[in-house]
């Protein structure tokens, strides 16, 4: 099945709508989009390129999340290791 999300859009405060109905209803409906999503797509191959957009953070969360296998979870260790030598050699230069 395809999935039916073609755009995330984080940014609109004050933009297109009050800033209360940001606060009130559209913060409190991604948050629980978001989580939703997460938890059901994490391992969809279709997702991956949202995943990895934000790896650290992403690789961080699977190793919580419940609904993810193990050998994915020593994946992410290994990103997550990866991508923190990665940064402290880019701050020793």
């Amino acid at each position: 099945m395809a999935s039916q999300v073609k755009v995330i859009l984080l940014d609109i405060e004050g933009t297109v709508c009050p800033l209360s109905f940001v606060r009130d209803v559209l913060f409190p409906y991604a948050l629980q989009s978001l989580t939703l999503t997460l938890d059901s797509r994490w391992e969809d191959p279709e997702f991956t390129p949202y995943r990895d957009a934000f790896p650290v953070r992403g690789h961080k969360a699977n190793l919580s999340n419940p609904n993810t296998s193990e050998e994915s979870k020593e994946n992410s260790r290994k990103v997550i290791e990866q991508l923190s030598d990665d940064s402290s050699k880019d701050k020793s230069k």
